[in-house]
């Protein structure tokens, strides 16, 4: 998990030194939503390689490992 924040920050001070913006620090919030982005990319990965599923409850999202035959 820490290297996947530290490649956040990274992939945001670098998209803000290529569009010339300073300062370069990057804000919680932005750096959340970068999170966010990554997490939902990954279940999505997951749910189509089929090693988990995923539905919604009355009051939210849930996930669920798909367990394989050995």
């Amino acid at each position: 998990m820490k290297q996947i924040v530290l490649d956040a920050l990274e992939s945001l001070t670098q998209e803000k030194k290529d569009a010339k913006q300073f300062p370069t620090h990057v804000l919680e919030l932005d750096l959340n939503k970068e999170i966010r982005k990554r997490l939902k990319s990954a279940l999505h990965e997951l749910r189509r390689e089929e090693k988990i599923r995923f539905g919604e409850t009355l009051n939210n999202n849930f996930f669920e490992l798909i367990e394989t035959k050995k």
